[in-house]
Formats: C-alpha cells, structure tokens, sequence
C-alpha cells in the first residue's frame, strides 16, 4: 500500500515554526537548525523540502501575498458597490493583519536589502494595484464613481492603505483602528464618487494623531 503524500502538511508545518522562529530571533539570526528544533523534524527532514533558509523566506513571502491577492480577487467577484465591497475588505482584513505584523515588519525589512525579496514585494504590489483598478473600473462603469484614472486611484488607495494599516500593526490607531481605516476609506472614495451617487456613510468620530496615538474625537 502506497504511503500517504504529507508534503504539502510537512511544508505548513515547517513554515508555521520558521514563522515563530523569524519573530523570535529576527530573520538574519535565525538558523535551519532552529527551524527544525521548532518543527519537531530533523535538519536533514528540513532541507528535504527547502534547501535553504532563503527559500523558506520567499516561500512565506509568497504565502502571505497569494493570501491577501486571493482576497482581493473574491472582492471583485463579489455582489454589491464597489464602497461596501472596499469597506467589507479593510474590516476583515484589519485582524490578521495586525496579526501577523511581527513577522511582516521582518519580511518587509528584508526587502530594503535582499533584491528576491523586494521583487516578490514589488510584483504583490503591482497585481494588488492591478486589483484595485479593476475594482475601481468597476465603479466608473456602473456610475458610482467619477471617470478618474484607475490606475492612478488605485495607487492611491493602496499606498494609505499600507500606510494606516503599518500604523495598526505598531498600534498607533489605537483606541478605534479599524474607525480610522474607514475613515480614510471613505475619504478617497468621496472624492472619486460621483454627485449623484448614494451618501457615504456617516462617520462617528474624526482621528487625530496626538502624543503618538490616534485619538477618536466624537464629532459634535
């Protein structure tokens, strides 16, 4: 009787404990043995499945981006305007993001350094902007939104999303960060909405970075 094929398992089990050993040690200082130690599994089991660190590296990297890009995919399948469909995508995003920010603060460093990593960053980036476009097109061709560039609004979308959501992870949205991300949200797509279309959802409180917080001011 032919044995079960555990590769796919092996490579999750080996990726979970480098992921737990990146963010204890730091990516650099980190070793297979310790990966290994981590997984339960030999140096030797290790290597069977990546022959080496790096490729364990560029392996998560493309886990974490395929995840998110998939996401963004089931966005554009999905029914409703292109502001819910936004809004739904920032709110159950928000949570594994902050998540996982330990081992993407890591991985995104290892970009400014490593020319692999920052191209498997740059080609994420270019296909979520590529996304978002299409979301965008989306609006435009059903009226929601003004005929603004789509690749332009989409670069816009994407760079404050990154930017308030590195903001999430350090915990400086803080005490209502998914509030502040809607607020943004709903900011952008105001100035690409048409005059006509349906008013953009009230927003409670307005943020304001003070003493390195972002404080919820309840409006009057």
């Amino acid at each position: 009787m032919a044995r079960p094929d555990v590769s796919k398992e092996r490579k999750q089990q080996i990726l979970q404990a480098a992921a737990r050993v990146f963010v204890s040690k730091g990516l650099e200082a980190a070793r297979m043995e310790e990966i290994a130690q981590e997984a339960g599994l030999s140096v030797g089991g290790v290597y069977w499945y990546f022959e080496s660190k790096e490729a364990i590296i560029h392996a998560l990297l493309q886990e974490m981006f395929d995840a998110d890009l998939s996401e963004l995919r089931g966005v554009l399948a999905a029914e409703g305007s292109v502001q819910a469909r936004l809004r739904a995508y920032v709110r159950s995003g928000l949570a594994p993001a902050t998540e996982q920010s330990p081992l993407s603060n890591e991985l995104y460093s290892l970009a400014t350094r490593n020319e692999a990593a920052r191209g498997h960053l740059l080609a994420y980036l270019g296909e979520f902007q590529h996304l978002l476009a299409v979301l965008i097109q989306q609006g435009i061709d059903r009226g929601e939104l003004r005929a603004v560039d789509p690749m332009t609004a989409a670069l816009t979308l994407l760079t404050a999303y990154e930017g308030f959501t590195e903001l999430a992870m350090l915990g400086l949205l803080q005490p209502d960060p998914e509030g502040a991300l809607l607020a943004m949200l709903d900011l952008l797509l105001a100035g690409m909405s048409q005059p006509t279309a349906p008013a953009m959802l009230p927003v409670a409180s307005s943020h304001v970075f003070n003493s390195g917080k972002w404080q919820a001011t309840p409006r009057s």
